[in-house]
């Protein structure tokens, strides 16, 4: 049965609890500092070796206790001292598909920004550049929780969650509702809670997929090693949960676009009745120049920025042999939510069905320096990380 090992906020004791006895209790979410970290084994030993209360994560420790208790919460969870890292990896990794649910259910969240100033200063400036923003396991973190409370590098406040959701919005794109409480993260689409992550880092490649599978109700299995599999196993298991386009065929009809005439047509396909086709890869523009499926359908896409875009694509499709081309800007109707939601859950099977995908570089100054190349925004985006993953790429 898994267990939950907590810290006791005034005597620095670990217990264990099983999930249907734990008490209420407090969450520390943090960067880590490397070797200053007070691990779990160090814990333990805290009464026996007076030198341990000397390490700098001890005084993270501390401070995140005090803060509980004070708050009168007399248990606290922080992930390097309650979890055993010692252990197999396979019992460690246990406990990484609970995480969001520990969050989830935890009566209040402390947030130690160890890079940021406190009030009155220029803390906004600190706070808006804080790597805490930047890394993916912080989103769960972030968002999880009911109360969030925020405070600087001296452990001086600075706002909670709902206080500052305006700012906090601004930084993550994270709308306001889901930070004041007002709506769970859970209800919003999966397109838009993909969005959250996507400039967010990990050090693995694995923990792209790991860090946030929560934030979409879905568990894996911790695999790592396993690259970038990671994140194609997360794809399908957000399909088959929220979606179950496996066993629901009726609805994975396409819509591409016809390359024998220009300006190219809408045309749609049911299911099992989809042709041949190829596929578009790149970064879209300002909302204002891409060509969306209201262009194609009333036939304006001509007066678009970004036509030429998907001209050229589908000219280079014809060439190559196919009638039909996946453009998602043009193919996909997002004045309707319902087929928004099914497109983006139906997207990795598009890419990976695909004859052939084209890549547009449009920053690339095709000079044949490889630095060029690999400074392109393609390759920083989350979307175009599945793009590339699932099919055979072909740069243009």
């Amino acid at each position: 049965m898994p267990i939950m090992r907590l810290l006791h906020t005034t005597r620095f004791e670990l217990v264990e609890f099983d999930n249907d006895n734990v008490p209420p209790y407090a969450m520390l979410s943090h960067l880590w500092a490397g070797e200053s970290e007070l691990t779990y084994v160090e814990m333990l030993k805290l009464h026996e070796e007076s030198t341990i209360a000397t390490n700098p994560g001890f005084e993270r420790v501390r401070q995140f206790c005090k803060l509980a208790a004070a708050d009168g919460i007399e248990w606290g969870w922080e992930d390097k001292c309650c979890l055993d890292s010692t252990l197999d990896l396979a019992k460690t990794s246990e406990t990484i598909p609970l995480m969001y649910g520990w969050f989830e259910q935890s009566k209040q969240c402390y947030v130690y920004l160890s890079d940021v100033s406190s009030p009155p200063g220029d803390w906004e400036a600190t706070f808006r550049k804080s790597k805490y923003f930047q890394r993916k396991w912080t989103l769960q973190e972030l968002v999880a929780p009911t109360t969030v409370l925020f405070f600087a590098s001296d452990w001086k406040y600075i706002g909670s969650r709902s206080s500052m959701h305006w700012l906090i919005s601004d930084i993550t794109g994270i709308p306001s509702p889901v930070l004041t409480g007002k709506k769970s993260p859970k209800q919003c689409h999966v397109s838009e809670r993909m969005h959250w992550a996507a400039n967010r880092f990990a050090t693995r490649v694995e923990d792209e997929a790991y860090a946030i599978m929560g934030l979409f109700d879905v568990k894996l299995s911790i695999e790592y090693g396993e690259g970038s599999r990671a994140f194609r196993r997360l794809q399908e298991a957000i399909s088959e949960k929220h979606y179950a386009f496996e066993q629901d065929t009726a609805r994975s009809g396409m819509r591409l676009l016809y390359t024998g005439v220009e300006p190219p047509q809408l045309r749609s396909f049911s299911a099992g009745q989809t042709p041949e086709y190829a596929i578009l890869s790149h970064t879209w523009g300002p909302a204002e120049d891409e060509v969306v499926f209201e262009d194609v359908k009333n036939d304006t896409a001509h007066l678009k920025k970004g036509y030429d875009k998907v001209l050229q694509s589908c000219r280079l499709a014809a060439w190559q042999g196919y009638d039909y081309i996946w453009v998602d800007t043009c193919c996909i109707d997002k004045t309707s939510s319902a087929e928004l939601q099914e497109a983006i859950c139906s997207m990795y099977k598009w890419y990976k069905n695909a004859a052939i995908c084209y890549v547009y570089l449009e920053d690339y100054l095709n000079t044949l320096d490889e630095l060029n190349l690999w400074g392109c925004k393609w390759f920083t985006r989350g979307w175009t990380l599945r793009e590339y993953l699932v099919n055979l790429v072909r740069g243009y």
